[in-house]
């Protein structure tokens, strides 16, 4: 029989006192994993419950935000007698480096992951400057 204590461990954790909300459900902070490449950085944010519909995705002064809506619905056909997700919506910030091309990100939701895909920023290019006379 599985350990139940190890599925406590993996749930994220409940967000308080970061943000004000006008709504009266958890605030979860996705559990992610942050990917590194020579071209890009990746970011996969576990959001179960939510499609693209309610996903958002923000980018404000080099910080990206997650913010996503569960939508619950009771099974159909069956009760439910085990949930380990609890019911809330989710929301992280993570803070971008200089490294990062903002202007290419992506986002795409699927099976309940946001895969975020940034990726870096070319290096500086040389160029000529025009010297004109005074």
């Amino acid at each position: 029989m599985p350990d139940t204590n190890s599925s406590k461990e993996n749930k994220p954790e409940v967000v308080e006192g970061t943000i004000e909300r006008t709504r009266n459900r958890n605030l979860y902070s996705p559990r992610a994993d942050i990917i590194e490449t020579a071209e890009q950085y990746l970011i996969l944010a576990d959001i179960p419950g939510c499609s693209e519909k309610n996903v958002h995705v923000t980018l404000e002064k080099n910080v990206l935000t997650i913010n996503a809506v569960t939508t619950s619905s009771p099974p159909t056909g069956g009760t439910l007698i085990l949930s380990e997700y609890g019911t809330g919506d989710y929301y992280r910030s993570f803070v971008l480096s200089d490294q990062v091309d903002q202007e290419n990100i992506e986002a795409q939701v699927k099976n309940g992951i946001l895969r975020l895909v940034l990726p870096k920023a070319g290096p500086a290019k040389a160029q000529s400057i025009t010297v004109k006379a005074g």
